[in-house]
């Protein structure tokens, strides 16, 4: 069989993909940098944004360390990479009943680290571009991030003793 395009077509069609893709990454660096530069300003002068809190879940918990961040925040990414904070990131969808029950679970174990790992939460349908890259097929999926790299993560909404388990393995043992 014949090709219909000539080989340097189908050359230029790559190197056309490849600079797309290297855009891309570029552009998600650049989104991971400055996000870290808000979180560590945030974090040393002590302005966590309360108005951040997460308030899908059916049982909200207070707290300045459970972000939900909109779609359009620059800030999702970096969140994920602080390299100041292990970070959990729950993959999660308004209409998934197994969200609803891992939220609450997920919430209580980051409360009681006081202050040691951030929870930000990316809704699936907000935000589809960060599910494929992370490749959360399933919600839940939850993402735990120690040092700038993904160390752990599991789907499904799993026990509280899990969780528990789950979060305090991101803990330098004391």
């Amino acid at each position: 069989m014949q090709d219909s395009k000539p080989p340097a077509k189908q050359q230029e069609e790559t190197n056309a993909l490849a600079l797309v893709d290297y855009i891309l990454m570029v552009l998600g660096f650049t989104f991971i940098l400055l996000a870290i530069g808000l979180l560590t300003y945030m974090l040393r002068n002590d302005q966590w944004p309360r108005a951040l809190a997460s308030t899908n879940s059916e049982e909200t918990y207070e707290g300045e360390l459970i972000l939900h961040v909109p779609a359009n925040a620059t800030q999702i990414e970096a969140l994920a990479f602080s390299s100041q904070l292990p970070v959990v990131v729950m993959f999660d969808a308004d209409w998934c009943p197994y969200c609803r029950q891992l939220r609450p679970r997920l919430e209580r174990e980051i409360l009681s680290q006081e202050g040691e790992v951030v929870l930000v939460y990316v809704d699936i349908d907000d935000c589809p571009v960060l599910q494929n890259k992370y490749a959360a097929r399933s919600v839940p999926t939850v993402v735990a991030f120690v040092d700038n790299q993904e160390v752990k993560r599991f789907v499904g909404a799993h026990s509280q003793s899990y969780v528990r388990d789950f979060v305090a393995d991101l803990l330098p043992a004391k």
